[in-house]
Parts: structure tokens; C-alpha cells; sequence
């Protein structure tokens, strides 16, 4: 199903809800949401499990999947408003923001070591 979609809030807003053809690129960037908020959750528990610290920047990277995180959860309460009074498109995102809502609550539980260690100086 998700041959040939993009990722993008703009295409899917200018989607009506009411086509097949729109309903399936909802599924899809909702169930999109989802997976990419388990993706920013997976690189903030791999930095609080002490992997990846040696490559790259891990302040940016948990910095940034936090945000990320955010962005999602905010994007989805977006598309719940936008699409109000449309119950199928509710029906699709409700259950997406309630799964990044879940993971935003385990980084909060599980990975607030990382945040104090990149906070904390020597």
C-alpha cells in the first residue's frame, strides 16, 4: 500500500476524506506517524542503553527525536481538528496519536537519564 506515497502533511491535507483513493494515504501517513515516532523512540532508549554515543552527535540526535516526538503529537492533534467532522479520518488518527502519546510517555518514564546527562556538567 505504500508504494509511491510521501510523507507530507501538505499532500494530506489537501486530501478530502472522501475518496478510497485518499482514505488509503491516511492509513498509510497515519500508520506513517506511528512507526516513525517507535523510529525517534528506539534512538532515545538505544542512547539510554549507552549505544551510539561514539557516532555522530547524540545530544542533536536525542535532542532532535525528542522533538520529533512532539512534532508528531502535535501534527496528529492538527489533523484530528482539521478533520473534525470526517469520523473516518478521525477514526484513522485517533488511534495514531494515542500510540505516539504512549511513546512520548515511555521516553518521558524511561529516558530522562539521557536528558540529565546532557544536562548535567562536570
Amino acid at each position: 500500500m505504500a508504494q509511491g506515497y510521501t510523507f507530507s502533511l501538505e499532500h494530506l491535507l489537501c486530501c478530502s476524506g472522501n475518496t478510497t483513493a485518499d482514505l488509503l494515504y491516511m492509513e498509510w501517513f497515519a500508520d506513517e506517524m506511528v512507526k516513525q515516532a517507535l523510529a525517534a523512540r528506539q534512538q532515545l532508549a538505544s542512547l539510554g542503553n549507552l549505544v551510539g554515543w561514539q557516532s555522530g552527535d547524540p545530544v542533536a540526535r536525542a535532542q532532535s527525536a525528542r522533538a520529533y516526538l512532539v512534532a508528531l503529537h502535535d501534527t496528529a492533534d492538527y489533523v484530528l481538528e482539521f478533520y473534525r467532522n470526517q469520523s473516518e479520518v478521525v477514526a484513522l488518527f485517533q488511534p495514531a496519536k494515542d500510540d505516539i502519546a504512549g511513546h512520548i510517555d515511555w521516553v518521558k518514564f524511561h529516558c530522562n537519564k539521557v536528558f540529565e546527562w546532557i544536562a548535567t556538567p562536570l
